[in-house]
This record gives structure tokens, sequence and C-alpha cells, in this order.
């Protein structure tokens, strides 16, 4: 017999779900409109987020990121793995704990 879900157990995989697409959208989608949009890019700019000097990693017209923007993402990303791993250990442990 296979076990189904319960209701709270969905909505939890669901939220955990949501709020993961939610900040990868909110991280990624003002590089992607910068890339793209003129006043987007000034803002990007003005604020530092993307510089014009030294870059590695371009996006378009000689702006982009530099070594400790790169740096800072991949901190970001390794943060973000880091929850999404420990989230789905916690949520495992609990479906686990609740099956006995």
């Amino acid at each position: 017999m296979s076990e189904r879900p319960t209701e709270s157990e969905n909505t939890m995989k669901n939220n955990n779900d949501d709020f993961f697409v939610i900040l990868t959208v909110i991280l990624v989608a003002p590089l992607l409109l910068g890339a793209f949009l003129k006043p987007v890019r000034t803002f990007l700019l003005n604020t530092h987020i993307l510089v014009d000097q030294a870059v590695l990693i371009p996006f378009g017209d000689g702006i982009g990121l530099d070594l400790p923007r790169i740096l800072i993402a991949a901190a970001v990303l390794g943060i973000l793995i880091t929850l999404a791993v420990i989230t789905y250990r916690a949520h495992a442990r609990r479906k686990a704990e609740a099956g006995k």
C-alpha cells in the first residue's frame, strides 16, 4: 500500500517551492532586465550591483559582474542551496517520524 501525503505536507512542500521560486526570481530578474532595459541598466550601475570596469561576466554594453560580485553571487547561491537541503531534510525527517 502506498501512503499518500497529507494535505498539510503538500501545503508545506508547495510553500517551500514557492519560496525558492520567488527568491530566485527576485535575485535573477534585475540582472536579466539589466541586460535588456537601459533604465534598469543605469539603476544597477548607479547602485553598484553591476560594474563597467574589470567585467568578467558581461551582460551587454560593457557592463556586468566583476570578481567581488561573482563571489557574492556564489555565496548567495551556496546559501540558497544549503537552505534548500536543510528544508528538504527537515521535511523528510518529519515525514519519517509521522510514519512511525
